[in-house]
């Protein structure tokens, strides 16, 4: 990840045919306008994964060692979802998608990966890939309806508890988000 030197920057605007969960234009935060947006990620992070969440010194840098971009998503001016990619293309890893739990089974995870396709494909990113933990049937069960398979496993990947990753991918060019 250390090889990229540069960011992308983009706000995206929902477009009038898209259906979408969110009420407010995306954000896609990068190392250009990270401190903007940084206290934001870093609470949203805290909210959904509050026994595994990244401190603002993590999420610095991540912004400033690789190429990561933060999909924001609102509804009513207050973010209530993200998404982490970094971008290596050919491909993209998957680093975090959390939603707020008021806000979960509303689509607001399926837009935020929606929106990331576009630039993704800008971007030369073939193949989407991300770890989940193998006993976390909900999360495994929204990225395979939405065309990632299981393509290896990490044994003891996770410490807290004990846990094995399974290494999921997506084609860009053939998703089913």
């Amino acid at each position: 990840l250390s090889r990229w030197s540069r960011s992308i920057f983009v706000c995206l605007k929902p477009s009038s045919t898209m259906k979408s969960s969110l009420e407010k234009s995306d954000v896609i935060v990068s190392r250009e306008n990270a401190d903007d947006y940084l206290d934001q990620i870093v609470g949203l992070d805290a909210v959904c994964f509050p026994d595994r969440s990244w401190n603002s010194e993590v999420w610095s840098g991540l912004f400033s060692h690789h190429q990561l971009q933060v999909y924001l998503g609102f509804r009513q001016n207050q973010p209530v979802g993200y998404l982490a990619l970094s971008l290596l293309p050919p491909e993209a890893e998957l680093l975090r998608l959390g939603v707020k739990d008021a806000f979960r089974r509303q689509a607001i995870g399926s837009d935020l990966l929606k929106r990331t396709i576009p630039e993704l494909k800008n971007s030369a990113v073939e193949t989407i890939f991300l770890e989940v933990r193998d006993d976390n049937l909900p999360a495994r069960l929204f990225y395979q309806a939405r065309g990632f398979t299981n393509t290896g496993e990490r044994k003891n990947y996770y410490r807290s508890p004990p846990c094995n990753a399974l290494i999921l991918n997506c084609r860009v060019s053939n998703h089913f988000i």
